[in-house]
């Protein structure tokens, strides 16, 4: 038993027992088998130990008393220099083994024991048989057991010692026995070790009885019924500033507030939707607020009862793990999110810087050769756009999850149902660049399109409006300005004027040079047409009984040719009324039967 004694002595430097209240390593009241599992090491290497030894301590006792009868002097010397080797090894190998001990232990992970709230103890070793959770289970029912027998006093519980164990019993039942192995495990004697577990269960009863007690019981229900009175209480604060102040102001002020929503001339939601709407809304954020308060005053009502305090401590959980979590991903996402404003702050400086130098080039206060006016707005968009693009792909690998297939596959597909569905829009756009760099017109000319004809109002990235003499608003798309013939009436004005022409016929016993004669005379008798260039007459065809003359004539002012064009009509035909020429075709004169002119008398 002396080497037992001194190996014992060796394992002072172990795991000692955890004080009671200590934070617990396991909620529950045992830890599940596989505790056994993570020790089952430490506990094969202490039992080598145990056997090493013992058998060391046989060893060591047949060579003493080897020793002891032999009275040669050589052999004594023999023997003695033997147990001295014997010795050093033995020592040398129990250091490593105690090393290799405390190592795992560590690391281990022990079965705790349970009463209410309090953590009684913990158990690292196996009992013959039974793991340490077993053992820890059994225990803890044992405790439990004993906390609720109504006579229990302080002196009821008793150590005793059963020469291989020592035990914590109450009356006939033990609630735990200390092993060779707990004692050594913990690095104490089992004795001091079996009087601590014993104050620890007293301690855990006490206050498991405290809390049990019908005086704190009835406390803990009136704590409850404060709780709901003040739960109803803020329900009908609540109620009563909903229904009696908002809702109440809602419908009395709608007429004054609530004017509805409207687009230019659309009604999209009048004053009694947009009412309801608001009261629908004003009720979501009541209900929303009762299953707050219940949610939160439920985990304040469990807390009250030991048995219902786990599930508080689940119910706030619920809440405060993803607050929580939030909170941990907010702070270490901050350095990317400073990154990110960093970004945000230099494209939007640069995109102002942009917007200040496209307007003084606009407004012809900045002129740069070769860059006209007119295409600093297109090119500022133009710049814009490539600044925010170049964001977005600074900032897209700072975004969180941003690397997950998720967020990945999410891209892809929003980037493919935009490429899909927007070609002819991005048609338009490039073509209206295109447009906007040949500068085939400018806001305000005329302009002929196709069949559409009127003034340019509206130039955007994706269509042109148009104004027609009559008034109308064509909305014409920039793909179809730029695959279709544009004619500039007013561009072609600012250089020798546009060329307007009309056509009539006229019967060959009229002399050519008459005709010409006349119609440069309607022509100059018209208001805002051009003296110089002179008008001039083309011939266009010879028929079998008339031929065709055609008028053209000089203005500056092409928007007004609907008005020049009538008022050069009318005055063809009064220039050839007043020479006497009837603008009648030659077969209707043929067949007439004595019918009176169609001159109008003076």
């Amino acid at each position: 038993m002396k080497r037992w004694i001194c190996f014992a002595a060796m394992l002072l430097c172990g795991c000692a027992l955890p004080a009671r209240g200590q934070q617990e390593r396991d909620t529950s009241t045992v830890t599940s088998d596989t505790v056994f599992a993570e020790n089952s090491a430490a506990t094969d290497l202490m039992q080598r130990a145990y056997d090493a030894s013992r058998e060391a301590s046989f060893r060591e006792a047949v060579l003493s008393e080897q020793l002891e009868a032999h009275s040669n002097k050589a052999r004594r010397l023999e023997l003695e220099e033997q147990l001295r080797s014997f010795r050093e090894a033995d020592s040398i190998r129990h250091a490593e083994m105690q090393m290799q001990i405390d190592s795992l232990k560590r690391h281990a992970v022990g079965a705790a024991v349970v009463l209410g709230q309090d953590t009684v103890m913990y158990i690292y070793t196996k009992f013959g048989a039974f793991t340490p959770g077993e053992r820890a289970e059994v225990t803890a029912k044992k405790i439990l057991q004993t906390a609720k027998v109504f006579s229990l006093k302080n002196d009821s519980l008793a150590v005793m010692n059963t020469g291989s164990t020592h035990d914590v019993v109450y009356g006939e039942t033990t609630l735990v026995s200390i092993s060779d192995f707990d004692a050594l495990w913990a690095g104490k004697l089992r004795s001091e070790l079996a009087t601590e577990y014993r104050d620890s269960i007293l301690d855990a009863i006490r206050t498991y009885r405290s809390i049990t007690g019908l005086g704190n019981m009835f406390k803990r229900i009136g704590l409850s019924l404060l709780v709901l009175l003040m739960l109803c209480a803020v329900i009908a604060g609540v109620n009563y500033v909903f229904i009696k102040i908002v809702d109440r102001k809602v419908t009395e002020k709608k007429s004054r507030y609530l004017k509805g929503i409207r687009f230019r001339n659309l009604e999209i939601i009048d004053s009694e939707k947009q009412s309801r709407a608001v009261l629908f809304v004003s009720k979501i954020m009541r209900y929303a607020i009762y299953a707050v308060l219940l949610y939160l005053a439920l985990p304040l009502l469990f807390s009250i009862f030991p048995v219902t305090r786990q599930l508080a401590q689940t119910l706030l959980n619920w809440i405060l793990a993803p607050v929580t979590g939030l909170m941990t991903g907010f702070v270490s996402y901050l350095p990317k999110l400073l990154q990110i404003i960093v970004i945000v702050i230099i494209i939007y400086y640069l995109i102002k810087f942009m917007r200040y130098v496209m307007r003084e080039i606009e407004q012809e206060r900045v002129t740069i050769q070769g860059f006209y006016p007119d295409w600093a707005k297109a090119t500022f968009n133009i710049i814009r756009i490539f600044l925010l693009a170049f964001a977005v792909v600074l900032i897209f690998p700072l975004l969180p999850n941003s690397d997950s297939k998720i967020f990945q596959g999410v891209s892809m597909f929003l980037g493919l149902v935009v490429s899909l569905g927007s070609t002819s829009i991005v048609g338009n756009l490039v073509a209206g660049l295109v447009i906007t760099y040949m500068r085939p017109f400018k806001i305000g000319d005329r302009i002929r399109v196709g069949d559409v004809f009127g003034d340019i109002i509206e130039k955007s990235p994706f269509v042109i409006r148009v104004k027609t003499i009559k008034k109308e608003i064509i909305t014409v798309p920039n793909l179809t300005i730029l695959s279709s013939n544009v004619i500039n009436y007013s561009t072609s004005a600012l250089d020798e004027g546009v060329i307007l022409h009309t056509e009539i016929t006229m019967g060959y016993e009229v002399p050519q040079q008459k005709v010409y004669a006349l119609l440069i005379t309607a022509a100059l008798k018209t208001t805002h047409i051009m003296a110089e260039p002179a008008p001039f007459v083309l011939s266009l065809g010879l028929g079998d009984n008339s031929a065709s003359y055609q008028i053209n004539a000089y203005t500056r002012r092409p928007e007004l040719q609907a008005l020049i064009y009538s008022e050069l009509h009318q005055n063809i035909i009064d220039v050839f009324h007043e020479a006497d020429i009837e603008m009648i075709i030659p077969h209707y004169r043929a067949v007439r039967d004595g019918n009176r002119s169609t001159i109008p008398q003076p």
